[in-house]
């Protein structure tokens, strides 16, 4: 049977007896053993003496009110041990303890308030100083406010200043919601199709982090990963899909990582790699070329200076789109007043320039043009940023008209450096 608190004694001693004679005199008697009133049987002349009233107790010594009779073995005392209520049960387990049955702690108070009914065990601790510090409590309470069953279990750490009552760490609600920092996993209110996983900071300015790491120094060695797994598939085909990263590098002590996604096809038990990202940038489908890597996306604005313009500055409207090595550019002047006849415009937002053989020219395309009058497409010059117009089928050069009112639209592709 299991006991909370010491065991019983499992060894048991005699009754003690006490005889005496009486010479009526003498009140004081001197017993074996220490004893108090109403754990000892007086008894004189066979007439049981009523405790307190007749005698009291001192230690081992017998005090009666007045002079027993005189007699031969007349006064005898029976000493019966501790009476009931009188040995309070223990406030702390002193041994260990095993509970080989199970421990059920139980809240008497009827109530279905959010957090009622609860039970809590304090684990306790005593400094160097002798103060008896709480470090943590485990708390099963009622979840909710309704009529039933629902529970939360809790779990609490003192942060040093808490005193009796510990700070509430990580909360497992009646749905199997886990909240670490957060009184209130699901945040985000998923549905009953979803267990959720909180890991919010509620109380300070703090920011929940996950940790996934290993201990490995090699220069692919694993670093962690996040499985999604289907528990109802087949061995071999439970995991579905992956986010692994692993170490790339070989700095000891210092090396650099990779984050992969990966995939299963139906009917396939093997992940393959679709997503990579590095050093060099994103790749695909297992690629691992630095050449290959996607190491840039932005877009932006620019303006771009027409030669003969008469406001000699950098003029128009253009947009850009730079995916890696590639640039998709669209530009239009404005309105304009050209005085003299030079056929260049100047200012993309990158230098253009061919990275395999330095020798193949991008080109564009003007889709609204009054500022040329016998060309509306033309290339880039390598290594520049400027725009040539040039006649379709001629090696002649173009006619700029001169003027007000002249305007240019184009769009074009070209490569530039990474």
């Amino acid at each position: 049977m299991p006991y909370l608190g010491n065991e019983p004694a499992v060894a048991y001693t005699s009754t003690t007896k006490d005889t005496f004679s009486g010479d009526a005199s003498t009140t004081d008697f001197t017993m074996s053993k220490s004893a108090n009133v109403n754990a000892v049987r007086v008894v004189v002349e066979n007439v049981v003496q009523d405790p307190g009233v007749a005698y009291t107790c001192s230690g081992t010594t017998l005090t009666f009110t007045s002079a027993p009779p005189t007699g031969t073995n007349n006064i005898y005392v029976v000493h019966l041990g501790p009476p009931a209520a009188t040995v309070a049960p223990p406030s702390t387990i002193n041994n260990p303890t095993t509970f080989t049955g199970g421990v059920s702690l139980k809240n008497e108070t009827p109530e279905d308030t959010d957090g009622g009914r609860e039970s809590i065990v304090t684990f306790q601790g005593t400094q160097s100083g002798s103060e008896i510090s709480t470090l943590a409590q485990i708390q099963a309470s009622h979840d909710g406010t309704s009529d039933d069953e629902k529970a939360d279990l809790i779990f609490k750490t003192n942060d040093g200043s808490d005193g009796s009552s510990p700070t509430e760490r990580v909360r497992i609600d009646s749905e199997g919601n886990v909240g670490i920092g957060t009184t209130s996993p699901n945040v985000s209110g998923n549905d009953s199709k979803f267990t959720v996983l909180s890991v919010i900071e509620t109380a300070s300015t703090r920011s929940g982090v996950i940790e996934i790491g290993d201990n490995q120094n090699a220069d692919t060695g694993g670093v962690g990963a996040l499985n999604f797994v289907g528990h109802y598939q087949n061995a071999g085909h439970r995991v579905m899909a992956s986010v692994r990263s692993a170490a790339a590098g070989s700095t000891s002590g210092q090396r650099g990582a990779n984050v992969k996604i990966l995939t299963k096809e139906d009917a396939s038990s093997t992940l393959s790699e679709r997503v990579r990202i590095d050093s060099d940038g994103l790749k695909f489908n297992g690629d691992t070329a630095a050449a290959n890597a996607l190491d840039d996306y932005e877009t932006g604005t620019f303006q771009m200076t027409v030669a003969g313009e008469s406001s000699g500055s950098a003029r128009g409207s253009g947009i850009y789109v730079k995916i890696g090595n590639q640039v998709h550019f669209q530009w239009y002047s404005g309105q304009m007043t050209v005085s003299n006849a030079t056929p260049t415009i100047t200012g993309l937002p990158f230098t253009a320039v061919d990275p395999h053989n330095g020798a193949a020219y991008p080109g564009f395309y003007a889709y609204h043009n009054t500022y040329v009058t016998n060309a509306n497409t033309g290339y880039i010059n390598l290594n520049s940023t400027t725009l040539f117009f040039t006649t379709l089928n001629s090696t002649g050069g173009p006619t700029i008209a001169t003027g007000s009112n002249l305007y240019v639209m184009c769009s074009g592709h070209y490569f530039v450096n990474v």
